[in-house]
């Protein structure tokens, strides 16, 4: 899911977006239709600023935002 559609979410539904300073990022509580909760993390500025603090930090060689993660669509 992107960054995008993840605050689309969160609009649509009316729902909070809260972050979490420890993992310095956002994320919401979204129920489907089936009731199941889930917590969906994802990424805004105040995050990717974190991480590139770190680079910084670490002298690391940058940051990646690549992740596999299969498609999971949703039942309704």
């Amino acid at each position: 899911m992107s960054n995008n559609r993840a605050v689309q979410i969160a609009a649509d539904n009316d729902l909070v977006i809260q972050f979490n300073e420890a993992a310095q990022s956002p994320y919401f509580y979204y129920e489907d239709c089936d009731g199941t909760l889930h917590v969906i993390w994802f990424k805004d500025a105040r995050s990717f600023d974190a991480r590139a603090e770190l680079v910084e930090k670490y002298n690391l060689q940058g940051v990646t935002n690549q992740w596999y993660r299969p498609k999971v669509r949703p039942k309704c």
